[in-house]
């Protein structure tokens, strides 16, 4: 299987775009241009998942090794987050037990000042 290094370097530039993005919203800063990295990622993301597929590939598999991969960097980065906003590293976070919850369980959020998450409209009572 020949590696598409380059998109894969794209990718993590445009993952990185995202993380600047937030970052900046976060700091009042806007950083539009980040937007766009998350339609980046993720149109590359597709066309390399295309691109690995063959006539051995499973889904049950492919989402198996993804879990693997990806949950336990995400419970170890929400776990020290978590630490932080414990400890007053971040003195404009309120948390709560759902919110806790469902991050961890790779659940949306809304947030209750603007009944929004990113784009996404939340039914109400959420």
């Amino acid at each position: 299987m020949t590696r598409l290094y380059g998109l894969q370097y794209l990718r993590g530039l445009a993952a990185c775009a995202v993380v600047a993005y937030h970052a900046a919203d976060r700091a009042q800063r806007p950083f539009t241009v980040g937007e766009a990295g998350v339609d980046l990622f993720f149109v590359l993301s597709g066309f390399l998942m295309w691109a690995i597929t063959d006539a051995d590939s499973r889904p049950g598999r492919f989402l198996a090794d993804r879990a693997k991969r990806i949950v336990p960097i995400y419970w170890i980065v929400t776990s020290v987050m978590l630490a932080g906003a414990l400890a007053g590293l971040f003195p404009a976070v309120r948390l709560s037990v759902a919110h806790v919850v469902t991050s961890y369980a790779f659940l949306p959020r809304c947030r209750r000042a603007t009944g929004r998450y990113g784009r996404c409209s939340c039914p109400a009572g959420r």
